[in-house]
Order: C-alpha cells, then structure tokens, then sequence
C-alpha cells in the first residue's frame, strides 16, 4: 500500500524544505540538493507561520474518534470545525449556546486571561482565559477556549488573544444603545471581515504567486457594509 512520506520542497528564490522519507522518490538528485540553500519563511515574517497555523485551526478539526493508524473513509471524518474563514474557533456556537457560554464574560465581550508573574510583573487582560484544574502545571493552565489548540504555543496563542481583544475593543466601539443580540451580531461581522480581509491583503500574497494577468487586489479596509472588490489589473 502507498503511503504518505515526507518530501522535499523547493520554493523558487528561497530554496530547499525538508528531506524526502518512507514516500516518494526523491525529487532532486543528492548533488543538487547538496547545492541548494537551506529553506527560509522571509516571505512570511515574524509572525506570519503563527497567522497560518491560526487560520488552519479556524477551518479544520478532525474529532474522528479511531486508533492511531486505522484507515477511516472520508465519509466517517467528523469535521469540528465550520470550512469558512469565520473564526468559529474563537466564538465557538456564540453567547447564547449553552455550551459555548463560558466563552463569555457578559454575553458580549469574550474572556481574558492574566499572565502569571515569572521574571516580569502580572499583567491583567494578556493572557488566554485559563480555568483548568489538576496536579500538573499544564493541568492548572488548561486555556477556556472554543479550540485548545490555539494554546499550543505562544504565537498562535497570542495571535488568538489578539483577536479577543479586537473583539472586545470592536463591541466597546459600538452603540451603547444598541441590543446586545445585535450589538454582538455588528461586532463579530466587522471582526471576521478584518480577518478576512488580513488574508487575503497581506496573508495569502506572501504565500502565493501573482497569476500573470489575473486580478489584482482592490481591497479597502472593511466597514459595515460592502465587501472587498477585485479589479483586472493592467
């Protein structure tokens, strides 16, 4: 049976990922890939590998329960996740589902959590929301989140935080007057089209190749109303 391996990749101006291993034959031969440079993520900045892995978890998650190495059909996959760039991994089912609740301070803002004073002061507010318990260390810090793998490391933990935040700020910007239910609703809108709006701006042109003669981005940042829009470019 054929089964998946790892492979070597080349990204052209940047160089060779990875070694082929128990897949396909390799693609370069050893010479030419004694003579490559090492692989780089110039293009995607700092914090752009945390973004990525962020954007994966908001569209994907597998909950299939089997034993490691049992072949399951596409048909038996348990899909926990919405396949839409709508951050359900960080509002989860919204503030008035049942189980989704404990997500939420008020019903409005979402929860922040405290970082833990080590070498640095406590600071309120810059850390996931944090309710576990047990004897570990990693127990006790279990984060209250709609998908504990945002909490991972520190990047895409601090990218989930970040988006928290923003949440937050975006609800304290709105009309006081405004119902909750509704006041919520403009708030999540305006937020997941800003995310939306990072990865196709600023996210996915690092990672993709203009096609030539394709369109090209005209893109304003998001408001309450009218999507993105896409010109020929010239």
């Amino acid at each position: 049976m054929e089964r998946h391996g790892s492979e070597s990749y080349f990204v052209l101006g940047e160089g060779l990922l990875g070694e082929s291993a128990q897949g396909r034959a390799r693609t370069l031969s050893a010479a030419a890939e004694a003579q490559t440079p090492p692989f780089r993520f110039s293009r995607m900045g700092p914090h752009g590998i945390g973004v990525g892995q962020f954007i994966d978890h908001d569209l994907t998650f597998d909950k299939t329960q089997v034993m490691l190495g049992q072949n399951v059909s596409p048909a038996q996959l348990l899909q926990a996740r919405s396949p839409s760039l709508d951050l359900d991994s960080l509002y989860g089912a919204g503030p008035q589902d049942p189980d989704s609740a404990k997500f939420y301070s008020d019903g409005l803002h979402l929860k922040m959590g405290d970082t833990v004073a080590a070498g640095d002061p406590e600071m309120t507010g810059f850390d996931l929301p944090r309710v576990g318990t047990g004897s570990t260390n990693a127990a006790k810090r279990e984060a209250l989140i709609p998908d504990r793998r945002n909490d991972e490391n520190l990047v895409v933990a601090q990218t989930h935080l970040a988006f928290i935040r923003f949440h937050n700020r975006v609800v304290d910007s709105l009309p006081a007057a405004l119902p909750p239910a509704q006041k919520f609703a403009q708030a999540r809108e305006l937020v997941v089209k800003h995310y939306q709006w990072m990865i196709r701006t600023d996210f996915l042109p690092r990672i993709c190749k203009a096609r030539p003669g394709g369109p090209t981005s005209s893109c304003p940042r998001p408001s309450s109303t009218g999507p993105c829009a896409s010109t020929p470019s010239s």
